[in-house]
């Protein structure tokens, strides 16, 4: 089995007849998420909100659109939050912070290597303007044209549903079975599963942690 991480990708591929790819954005092509966890403790302190977030929760939401993570956050302390406020904020301070976007090195290197041969896409819980100005911070917005970029927007149900991961691949012109997914989150996770897709889920340093087709420990 090869043991560097894009060669065990494309053998991935390979093996599994492979036809497109789907990949998340935050913490799976650009490193991002340690300034969107920024952005929410921010925003949240901006509006008064009377809990400090959690990191480690913050990172079980990976995925899930800033409207649904508000809506959770008033359930759960059964509070109201000025959603429109809180994300003024959180879009304020995100905009100072992503324009020094770096990417996931083997990730994004992948990315560009497989988009020469197959058709990539991203599905991404996040903002589209967060979306697109993270990757082109990061250099490889060429990757994406703007249909090749699925956001909550464009859906009636974010991650952890199916939704964005089935249009992605009916923009793509590909089947479920044939379009592999890219997720560091649980929620993007439980949405490759729901859509019939296989799946390749990286930890919290971008490592491939675990794959739909077997688990794996990749150096």
């Amino acid at each position: 089995m090869p043991t560097h991480p894009i060669e065990f990708l494309e053998s991935l591929v390979t093996e599994h007849g492979i036809e497109a790819i789907i990949f998340d954005c935050d913490g799976t092509l650009v490193d991002t998420m340690p300034a969107h966890y920024d952005a929410w403790v921010h925003a949240l302190e901006h509006v008064e909100a009377p809990f400090t977030l959690d990191h480690g929760r913050y990172r079980e939401w990976g995925g899930i659109s800033s409207a649904k993570v508000i809506n959770m956050l008033c359930e759960e302390f059964a509070i109201e939050l000025d959603g429109e406020r809180l994300t003024k904020a959180k879009q304020a301070f995100l905009a100072e912070r992503l324009v020094d976007a770096k990417v996931i090195p083997h990730i994004a290197e992948f990315a560009r290597k497989i988009s020469e041969t197959l058709p990539i896409c991203v599905a991404s819980g996040g903002h589209p303007n967060n979306v697109r100005n993270s990757l082109d911070a990061a250099g490889i917005g060429d990757l994406f044209s703007d249909d090749r970029i699925v956001t909550p927007f464009d859906v009636s149900h974010g991650k952890p549903a199916p939704d964005m991961f089935l249009l992605a691949a009916q923009r793509m012109g590909t089947s479920p079975e044939k379009t592999l997914v890219f997720e560091d989150g649980p929620p993007g996770i439980d949405g490759a599963k729901s859509a019939g897709m296989p799946w390749v889920f990286l930890d919290h340093s971008g490592k491939i942690a675990t794959t739909s087709f077997d688990e794996i420990d990749v150096k």
